[in-house]
């Protein structure tokens, strides 16, 4: 996926957990999602169907409610950096993996260079004749 696509999964998720998504302002600092034009239920339903959010179920006509609250999941994920913070993550996971890999087939060539080596030397010296 996108880094970008990643930001604005972020951004909305930071914008919910701060009680600002929705809130119209004149500078837009909150409704950026409209701003590119692009529909943004696509993004609300990939955090709604990851567990990090929710649709309020009751709406009062008296208060001014937000239309989504954050999850216990939300918050924490959020916390730890949100997408960016795990596509990082996964991309360092990857290169330990690959490492670890090189790592292991390495010793195992070694293993078997110095499995070599002592059977030519227990074969030279050996009077197996």
């Amino acid at each position: 996926m996108k880094t970008n696509y990643h930001k604005k999964l972020d951004n909305t998720l930071k914008l919910i957990v701060e009680g600002k998504f929705g809130i119209i302002d004149e500078k837009k600092e909150y409704n950026w999602l409209e701003d590119d034009g692009e529909d943004y239920s696509e993004i609300l339903s990939k955090l709604i169907k990851d567990g990090f959010i929710k649709a309020k179920t009751s709406h009062s006509m008296y208060e001014i409610e937000l239309p989504y609250i954050e999850t216990v999941e939300g918050g924490i994920f959020f916390e730890n950096g949100g997408y960016l913070g795990q596509k990082n993550r996964q991309t360092r996971s990857k290169r330990f993996q690959t490492i670890v890999t090189v790592a292991i087939a390495l010793g195992s060539l070694s293993a078997i260079g110095l499995l070599i080596l002592e059977w030519q030397k227990y074969h030279a010296n050996c009077i197996c004749y």
